[in-house]
């Protein structure tokens, strides 16, 4: 994990509109990601997006637009794609903000704390990625044994519909970078077909 100031691979207004909304450093930086090993083809059951994974990768479920994996290491990858109605129009900013927002209060239902570790936009395939990494742990305990640390990703492929990609993993400490790097391919080509918000 490279400490320091965010690595942006934006044009010059989005790089001063991720800045203005408060970054802090993110793992992934939009990083180019070398894909190595063999990687499979998957369209999901509502025919919303077509993936491509790597074969260490297994797939758990397959319902509608939703695809779960275990991504091996005890971490889990959720790609969906869903309506997301008014929610492309706002700024970045207000796009990371309302992701740090919904990960504590959905932590906090479960008696459980956040500490976001990072947040910043990039852009890869034509998309804006809005990311989030944050360690979620008991509320209650100042220990890290039952940690988990997360990372959201956020983009809008057509106006009010949204993909998320939801990475999690066991304990404190962010992915090797084997793991980022097929993490960030498996996002970056993503194929989403005609889906209407309902």
């Amino acid at each position: 994990m490279r400490k320091g100031r965010c690595r942006y691979r934006l044009p010059a207004l989005l790089c001063l509109a991720a800045l203005l909304a408060g970054c802090r450093p993110a793992i992934s930086g939009g990083a180019n990601p070398s894909q190595s090993g063999d990687w499979r083809l998957l369209t999901s059951a509502g025919g919303g997006m077509t993936v491509s994974y790597p074969q260490t990768w297994r797939l758990l479920s397959n319902n509608d637009d939703r695809l779960d994996f275990d991504a091996g290491k005890g971490a889990t990858v959720r790609a969906q794609l869903q309506p997301s109605p008014g929610q492309v129009q706002e700024p970045q900013a207000q796009v990371l903000e309302d992701m740090a927002q919904a990960a504590q209060q959905a932590a906090a239902t479960a008696g459980l704390s956040v500490q976001v570790q990072g947040r910043q936009a990039w852009v890869a395939g034509g998309l804006v990625w809005h990311e989030l990494d944050y360690v979620v742990k008991p509320a209650a305990s100042g220990g890290s044994g039952n940690a988990r640390f997360c990372i959201d990703l956020l983009a809008f492929p057509q106006p009010d519909v949204s993909l998320s990609i939801h990475y999690e993993r066991r304990g404190a400490s962010p992915p090797d970078d084997a793991s980022l790097q097929d993490l960030m391919q498996f996002a970056k080509a993503i194929q989403t077909g005609p889906k209407q918000s309902s």
